[in-house]
């Protein structure tokens, strides 16, 4: 996962379509891991473009392939969700 990790941290440096990103552990509370919908997932990774067309470029680009790769070697399962902030 650490390899993984730090391919998403060096996406910026390669995507310049994101402007911002965080990446971060899931802090294991109880409540989250106990809820009614199931456990929270363990590592969020999110990033700002300006427009749909940008997240297209991120999303299409080698270096994002790359990692989406890597991430389906270790993951059982994931989320995601594109939206625009009101």
């Amino acid at each position: 996962i650490e390899s993984c990790r730090q391919q998403l941290l060096d996406l910026p440096s390669k995507v310049p379509e994101i402007l911002s990103y965080e990446l971060g552990d899931d802090l294991r509370i109880k409540s989250g891991q106990e809820h009614p919908l199931g456990p929270n997932r363990n590592l969020c990774w999110s990033v700002t473009v300006a427009n749909e067309q940008d997240y297209q470029t991120y999303n299409d680009c080698e270096a994002h392939q790359s990692v989406v790769q890597s991430l389906k070697e270790i993951l059982a399962s994931r989320a995601a969700i594109q939206y625009e902030v009101q």
